[in-house]
């Protein structure tokens, strides 16, 4: 019998460090900078995810405001120099769409397109790069297609096409740096045509980024301070 309970127990324990070990965890410092009608909008932030799908960011400039997003799409936001809380929920919001979770998880290999209602219907060969596209699995009310270019088994370009057949939205990932189970790009610059004609230029910068053991930041457990003012939130469809 003894012999039995320590058989359980040294198995729990097992169990339990083999759970914590799959929670992986990244930080990084990420600088936006968005180009819209010649005017530049500069965002920093520090973002903290863990795999199970929890993110906090902490949005440094242009104001202090820290949210705290799961796989469910429901974001809880913060602002400290108020001392106020609210809440936001939609799907599209889902840690799971977030550019970490798409890389740490091996997603690359689609971006998480599948799960967005995507199917791959065509993949070209040529001797450096791979060419993949997309289809939705049902009529998508803004994209016909979407044409994806790997590179050394990493995703280096994505092209999204409207209705009419034209390319409005490219996407560059650049830099990669490489982590144990998974590559990151540092870099990724998207260009979008509007309806009106007008271009977009949004570059996201990653910096100082940190995985698993080196990734020890209190604000993985960041909380909302009882404290705060709640605001009635919105539930976004």
């Amino acid at each position: 019998m003894k012999v039995q309970r320590q058989i359980l127990f040294f198995s729990f324990v097992l169990f339990v460090f083999s759970f914590a070990y799959c929670q992986n965890k990244i930080q990084a410092e990420v600088t936006i900078q968005q180009l819209v009608n010649k005017q530049v909008l500069t965002i920093k932030k520090e973002i903290y995810y863990q795999s199970n799908g929890r993110l906090v960011t902490h949005i440094l400039v242009p104001q202090e405001i820290f949210t705290i997003t799961n796989s469910l799409g429901e974001v809880s936001s913060y602002l400290p120099s108020e001392n106020t809380a609210w809440t936001t929920v939609s799907p599209n919001q889902s840690t799971k769409n977030e550019i970490l979770a798409i890389f740490s998880s091996n997603n690359r290999y689609d971006l998480g397109l599948s799960q967005l209602g995507f199917i791959l219907n065509k993949q070209e060969k040529d001797s450096t790069r791979i060419v993949k596209t997309f289809l939705p699995q049902q009529e998508h009310k803004e994209i016909s297609k979407i044409i994806m270019v790997y590179q050394d088994d990493k995703p280096i370009y994505c092209g999204y096409f409207n209705k009419e057949g034209v390319e409005n939205k490219k996407i560059y990932y650049q830099n990669y740096i490489a982590f144990p189970r998974f590559f990151f790009p540092q870099n990724i610059t998207e260009i979008s045509v509007t309806a009106g004609n007008d271009t977009i230029i949004r570059r996201q910068i990653f910096s100082n980024i940190k995985y698993d053991s080196q990734a020890t930041s209190k604000y993985f457990d960041f909380q909302i301070p009882d404290s705060a003012q709640t605001i009635e939130g919105i539930k976004i469809e």
